[in-house]
């Protein structure tokens, strides 16, 4: 579990740095899942995520071969490692966050404490 501090601390797990209020709990969509603790602004940017970016063309078949990568572009892929904070974002086709371009997760809506932080 991170921090419930209600100063923002840095926490380095895996390769991503956060330095948000975040909880990893149970999710309702699998496994585990990153999940607020406090009221999150549209566009607040939560962390950078570091991984290893690739480009291989889309197969149903390679969340079999790594279930920690994540799309970010056509046919471009970012691998995490498994223990990196960011392998609890859970898929929704609703996202409330997303990676822009230096590979930051921002928020993309207003999100309130106890909300999955959910990426498409």
């Amino acid at each position: 579990m991170l921090s419930n501090d209600p100063v923002n601390k840095q926490l380095v797990s895996g390769i991503s740095t956060i330095s948000t209020h975040l909880d990893i709990k149970n999710s309702p969509i699998q496994g585990k899942g990153l999940f607020t603790t406090h009221v999150l602004r549209n566009g607040t940017i939560l962390f950078q995520i570091v991984g290893e970016t690739f480009r291989h063309e889309y197969n149903p078949a390679l969340s079999d071969q790594n279930p920690n990568w994540i799309g970010i572009g056509h046919e471009q892929w970012l691998q995490l490692r498994p223990s990196d904070i960011a392998i609890y974002l859970n898929h929704s086709c609703n996202p409330n966050v997303i990676i822009n371009e230096k590979l930051e997760l921002i928020t993309i809506s207003l999100l309130r404490p106890n909300e999955e932080l959910l990426l498409d």
